[in-house]
């Protein structure tokens, strides 16, 4: 009888614990100040990575185009 394999479970290095945290740290100021800057920058990041997120979507593979089509969808249904 084999042993059956343990749960993965994720494993975040000091170093990306970090840049998240940093990441939200900007993200908090961004919300806080209401600059037309912060906000400019805010969007064009996010249609950025809608932008990726679509690229994904036609040229990835199985499971992960499929999260990334729902991403996509999902994430320009807001903005309609």
């Amino acid at each position: 009888m084999t042993k059956p394999s343990p749960i993965p479970r994720f494993h975040f290095s000091l170093l990306t614990l970090f840049g998240f945290v940093t990441f939200a740290a900007i993200g908090c100021a961004a919300v806080a100040s209401g600059s037309e800057g912060w906000c400019v920058c805010i969007v064009t990041s996010v249609f950025a990575f809608l932008g990726f997120a679509a690229l994904v979507s036609i040229y990835g593979q199985n499971d992960r185009r499929a999260f990334w089509v729902g991403f996509a969808v999902i994430g320009l249904a807001q903005y309609a």
